[in-house]
């Protein structure tokens, strides 16, 4: 899917809801393309189930099976003009992309996302010496659309169509 985006240069914030084919819960995904990279923000909930939230940076590079990755990668995130939060990352192999994972799930990718969703005008993440800028653009609709089927079930109610 990723690679299919990077192709429509017009590409702003994506979201989709799905349901697992074993278990009916409805999954929901956020994606956002860096301008001019090969680099995307992605994000994966189950409904009623927000601390098995996942938060990615996809690179647009194959993973390596022969390369040696350390098991976690410091970083850094920063929402529009506010404080710099330190992260950290674990790398891993996902469909032979390599990708970063925000390796504190739960509570640190709830509150990275709630930044984000906040987000007025840019989205930044700093990671092995390379700084990712990705507009905000409409981060506040489609990550409350994201978010709304992450916490249904505590208290929220989700749609189910996409954008």
């Amino acid at each position: 899917m990723v690679a299919m985006l990077w192709s429509d240069p017009s590409f702003a914030w994506k979201v989709d809801t799905s349901s697992d084919p074993l278990t009916d819960t409805e999954i929901a995904t956020a994606l956002q393309l860096e301008p001019e990279a090969d680099f995307a923000i992605a994000t994966k909930c189950w409904k009623g189930q927000p601390e098995r939230t996942l938060l990615f940076l996809i690179t647009g590079q194959n993973y390596d099976e022969s390369a040696s990755y350390r098991n976690s990668l410091d970083g850094q995130f920063r929402v529009d003009k506010e404080p710099v939060q330190e992260v950290s990352f674990s790398p891993e192999d996902r469909g032979g992309m390599l990708v970063l994972r925000l390796s504190d799930e739960g509570s640190a990718v709830s509150k990275t996302l709630s930044d984000m969703e906040r987000a007025r005008t840019r989205i930044i993440f700093a990671v092995g010496g390379t700084i990712h800028v990705f507009p905000a653009g409409d981060s506040r609709k489609a990550l409350g659309k994201f978010n709304s089927v992450c916490n249904s079930g505590l208290g929220a109610e989700a749609g189910s169509s996409a954008d």
